[in-house]
């Protein structure tokens, strides 16, 4: 949960925490954090060790930083489970016991969750988050746990009806039903922003913009093979990359052998204000990714009142529409090139304004905040009738 290393991990359930502090609940998180022992060979001795427990903007962080066993996965597995029973056992101790937990992924989070319930008798909402469902990366056992912990949720959610589709294709319809309640948009994007004339735009340029990991499945050789399709040589059309990842240096080269290299430019790992920098600076986001859950990158552009280009990889299908953007096909370059073509040809008619309006009303705190709390509501007075009929059955 957002390690000082590295501020992206647990980034999306940290805006959950902090909006629902600031919409009145106590919030707090427990965090095992177990890293693996090859990393001892890179030095990097001076990590954190043990317990850790801080007040990060009102919610109550409790971190475990230590060593997993070798590449077992079930011993791994276990050995996380064990460390978020010491650290739930560590938060009552200095909160008290929690009406509810809210688990984020079934693997590991929930199975953490079920045992919480099952000692402690805490009710469990389960937000299922991976795409490793639907793209077939889930071991068999893992499969087994997975149903079980999806049972034994009062309620379970998924970020976008992609997802739902995906587990009850893969779970089967022993786990129904699942709602959709996607991901929060950051607090910061729904403050006023600052447009990209205003951010010192001035020259002719139009820039192209795509943020996330530089990996096989956001797909950037397929981005960069679009851009180079339809916008070589013109020096004014410009595509910006953020973000870092294993394909960093290859893209490097694909650029430079498509001749496109002093139009694109890597912009390496992005803090969260660089994010919003770029973001508003942008003309038009572009996400090309094989797969995708949900898409935070895409709702923080459309908070920006930037227009979008998606492949349809599951979330940006409940997202992108004609008004705020376009959808093709995944893998397909050439429609992804045309894509950004008829975006660049017909930018000025899409409403900027009215793109921040409905995205903020869609996926900002107030709306997603709103959900969580009638679905909250509903799981504790599920839980007080449960506990009631409990105490009506005892014999005398």
């Amino acid at each position: 949960y957002v390690p000082k290393e590295n501020h992206l991990h647990g980034i999306f359930q940290q805006h959950q925490a902090q909006a629902l502090v600031r919409a009145g609940y106590q919030i707090g998180v427990i965090s095992p954090f177990l890293r693996s022992l090859r990393l001892l060979r890179e030095g990097l001795l001076d990590w954190p060790k043990g317990l850790e427990i801080e007040d990060e903007q009102g919610v109550a962080v409790l971190r475990f930083f230590g060593w997993q066993l070798p590449r077992v996965h079930r011993l791994i597995m276990g050995q996380w489970i064990r460390v978020g029973k010491i650290l739930f056992r560590e938060y009552i101790k200095h909160n008290g016991q929690p009406d509810l937990v809210h688990a984020h992924n079934a693997m590991w989070a929930g199975m953490l969750a079920l045992e919480i319930w099952e000692e402690w008798g805490v009710p469990y909402v389960l937000t299922e988050h991976s795409s490793a469902y639907g793209r077939g990366l889930v071991r068999p056992l893992e499969l087994e746990l997975t149903r079980k912990v999806c049972k034994g949720a009062t309620t379970r959610l998924v970020v976008s009806p992609s997802l739902e589709n995906d587990l009850e294709r893969v779970l089967g319809d022993s786990v129904l039903p699942w709602e959709w309640v996607p991901n929060i948009l950051s607090g910061e994007f729904e403050k006023e922003i600052v447009t990209f004339s205003q951010a010192g735009r001035d020259d002719n340029s139009f820039r192209f913009l795509s943020i996330g990991s530089l990996d096989k499945n956001k797909a950037h050789t397929d981005l960069l093979q679009a851009f180079a399709s339809r916008f070589k040589p013109e020096s004014n059309i410009q595509l910006r990359i953020g973000g870092d990842g294993p394909l960093q240096e290859d893209l490097v080269v694909l650029a430079r052998n498509l001749q496109i290299d002093r139009q694109v430019v890597f912009l390496g790992r992005l803090k969260p204000d660089q994010v919003r920098a770029e973001m508003q600076a942008c003309d038009v986001f572009v996400l090309s990714s094989h797969y995708e859950t949900f898409g935070v990158v895409l709702i923080e552009a459309l908070a920006c009142g930037k227009p979008v280009v998606a492949t349809k990889c599951g979330g940006p299908d409940w997202i992108i529409h004609p008004a705020n953007g376009l959808l093709v096909p995944v893998g397909d370059i050439d429609a992804l090139g045309q894509a950004m073509v008829d975006i660049q040809n017909k930018f000025h008619q899409f409403d900027s304004h009215q793109i921040r309006h409905d995205c903020i009303a869609k996926f900002g705190e107030q709306a997603v905040i709103g959900q969580l709390a009638s679905i909250y509501s509903n799981v504790l007075s599920a839980s007080l009738e449960d506990r009631s009929t409990l105490m009506v059955k005892e014999p005398e």
